[in-house]
């Protein structure tokens, strides 16, 4: 039977000029800091989000280790801002801290907003103490759960080769601020998980098209899935035809996607503290999505049909109503869209990084066509050079469609 021919059509896929943008300034390095190459697990791992990487050796002079317990700790850090607590950390381990060469910033800067500064336990009692025998990165990780449930990475900047402290978004690693107006603002990147919009903001701004055709990669089932949306298919890697930062890909592998439903979904978030000076007096939220506990179609998780509950606490820190609601609301957020993932094996992707988006092109077989997922994880095979298709693989999670129509 012969072939059908592809048709081919103009791409559908709108595009804009993006501003300049110094990503090292707004974005937790995509060019100044080398991820997977050099660290051992690769720094490219996250769970919904969350950051895995607590100790890691590095491949270098010396293979020293970067995390170290704490020891005759008597430093306390509540009422200090949290720049200068991952300084005091950074000093601790012997890694950079806030500010890099030539004052480039690793870790964001929440300004105005409460979560910028630790708050401050009753006398006698404080909040923010490092624990003697405890881990400095996993006290840092605490402070940074606190602080916006921040992303914490250790990773290396290629021109002083010193390894550094990255605080950011959780999911697509912006580093954000306290503007309203912005798409740095905070809220705008805990609001929806992964697909917050804030993230999908800053998604239109990296790869320079316009939502929701904010991809990095459009990974293509076959040359007819690129040829129908009017993509170029004539190498394995090629250059979206309306913006210099995506690429269509054309995929290896494909593997059937993955519902982890027992595992990282909960339709019921509930957050406890403690209210302030009155250890007696818990503070709690909760957070319900009905539509799935009732099996409704409207939810935008999983129709369970029952409560599938999931507890925070009780965080002797989160000591006001307002600390609780706010941790409520971004857990809730998080742990309430459908943790649907994908793995596809494709071509050696060189600008692979945590928080880049990717769209699967076909496979409609597996359910998977025009389905958008933001990278969780990645890494680089050793083969690459042997065997080029097969060089990087992706995994991430769900955070749209592209348009029925496409």
């Amino acid at each position: 039977m012969p072939e059908e021919p592809i048709e081919e059509q103009e791409p559908k896929h709108g595009g804009f000029n993006p501003p300049e943008v110094e990503r090292t300034t707004s974005t937790a390095p995509w060019n100044l800091v080398l991820n997977g190459y050099i660290t051992s697990p690769p720094s490219g791992s996250m769970h919904r989000g969350e950051s895995t990487l607590m100790t890691a050796d590095i491949g270098g002079p010396g293979n020293a280790l970067i995390d170290r317990n704490v020891t005759d700790s008597t430093f306390v850090f509540d009422g200090w801002n949290v720049r200068d607590v991952v300084s005091m950390v950074a000093n601790m381990l012997s890694l950079q801290g806030a500010l890099g060469t030539g004052g480039t910033t690793y870790v964001e800067d929440l300004g105005t907003l409460p979560a910028q500064v630790l708050n401050v336990g009753p006398p006698g009692n404080p909040f923010w103490q490092a624990q003697d025998g405890g881990s400095w990165l996993s006290f840092l990780k605490t402070v940074f759960f606190y602080s916006g449930l921040a992303h914490l990475e250790v990773a290396f900047t290629p021109n002083t080769m010193i390894p550094t402290i990255v605080k950011c978004c959780p999911y697509c690693r912006t580093l954000r601020n306290d503007d309203p107006t912005s798409y740095k603002y905070l809220s705008k990147h805990v609001s929806a998980g992964p697909a917050s919009p804030g993230c999908l903001e800053a998604d239109a701004i990296r790869t320079g098209l316009m939502q929701p055709y904010s991809v990095d990669y459009f990974i293509c089932a076959s040359a007819y899935d690129a040829g129908r949306l009017g993509l170029d298919y004539s190498s394995l890697v090629t250059p979206h035809p309306l913006s210099s930062n995506a690429w269509t890909v054309m995929a290896s592998t494909i593997n059937s996607p993955e519902l982890a439903v027992d595992d990282e979904y909960y339709n019921q978030v509930t957050v406890t503290g403690v209210r302030y000076g009155r250890k007696e007096t818990p503070l709690s939220a909760t957070m319900t999505d009905w539509h799935s506990v009732h099996g409704d179609i409207q939810t935008h998780g999983c129709r369970l049909g029952h409560i599938r509950s999931h507890e925070e606490g009780p965080l002797a820190w989160a000591n006001r109503q307002a600390i609780v609601n706010e941790l409520a609301y971004a857990l809730y957020a998080k742990y309430s869209r459908k943790p649907l993932y994908v793995e596809v094996t494709c071509p050696f992707l060189p600008s692979a990084e945590l928080g880049r988006v990717f769209a699967i092109v076909g496979a409609g077989r597996l359910g998977l066509d025009g389905k958008k997922f933001r990278v969780v994880s990645y890494s680089h095979s050793n083969i690459r050079i042997d065997n080029f298709a097969d060089g990087t693989t992706l995994r991430g999670i769900w955070i749209g469609d592209l348009p029925h129509d496409e």
